[in-house]
Order: C-alpha cells, then sequence, then structure tokens
C-alpha cells in the first residue's frame, strides 16, 4: 500500500494482504453462493442516475415489465415501484 505524502510516495511495509478464499460449495442455511454474474457485476463500476446508459438500462427493465404484465402501459416502472411500496406496513418508512 502506497499513499501519497506532499508530492512522495511512502511505501508501508505492514500491508495487510488481500483476502482472497478459495471456492466452497455451501449448502446449509444462511449464507449461500453467489452466482458468478452478480459478482461480475457488482464489481463493474457504478453508473450515475444521469449516465445516458442507465437510461438505456432503464427503458429495457420498463420494457421486460410491460411484457411480465402483459401491458402496454408506458407507464409500468411508476407503477411498479408503487405497488412495491404498498406492500410495506404502515408503521415502515419507505426507502427511495
Amino acid at each position: 500500500m502506497a499513499q501519497l505524502v506532499m508530492g512522495q510516495s511512502e511505501a508501508y511495509e505492514n500491508t495487510i494482504p488481500e483476502v482472497n478464499p478459495s471456492y466452497r460449495l455451501l449448502l446449509g442455511p444462511g449464507p449461500c453462493n453467489v452466482d458468478p454474474r452478480v459478482l461480475r457485476i457488482a464489481s463493474a463500476p457504478q453508473l450515475g442516475h444521469i449516465d445516458p446508459e442507465f437510461f438505456d438500462i432503464l427503458a429495457e427493465t420498463a420494457q421486460f415489465l410491460r411484457w411480465v404484465f402483459q401491458t402496454k402501459n408506458e407507464m409500468t416502472a411508476a407503477w411498479v415501484s408503487s405497488a412495491a411500496r404498498s406492500l410495506k406496513s404502515p408503521s415502515e418508512r419507505a426507502q427511495r
């Protein structure tokens, strides 16, 4: 690990190595194996909420939801979000 201090790079001798355990097949309750596709996308750089690629993904998701719910309603993403929020109990706070 190195740190840039006032234009000089200092390397620390006692750095903590990266933890990288070998693959295990988990068969019990509790934490479960994550699909490699999920790990790959989770490690990708995040998109901002105003990134043009984000809007493309959002449009594709809305199109998929219209297919799932067999509707041509252009407001599909809005009503699905509203329906999901209505599943909470009155004492719970909706997360944004």
